[in-house]
């Protein structure tokens, strides 16, 4: 999915304004390509990603490990 998706990612993120302090919600953050990137445009904010699908939460989770701060439900 991260593959497939990322020249539509690239385009997308060229055409939102982020600032540095923002707080961003990735809704439907199938394989986590933008939950990646956005930090580097909100790295004063934060970042969350959601999604219907438990194996792309998964996958997201997996391809961001290194960021990823999981909260108990």
């Amino acid at each position: 999915m991260n593959r497939s998706h990322s020249d539509v990612t690239s385009w997308g993120l060229e055409h939102v304004q982020v600032g540095k302090g923002d707080a961003v919600l990735d809704v439907g953050c199938g394989g986590g390509r933008a939950v990646q990137r956005l930090p580097e445009m909100a790295d004063l904010g934060k970042v969350r990603g959601v999604d219907y699908a438990e194996a792309s939460v998964a996958a997201s989770r997996g391809f961001n490990r290194s960021a990823v701060e999981i909260r108990p439900r």
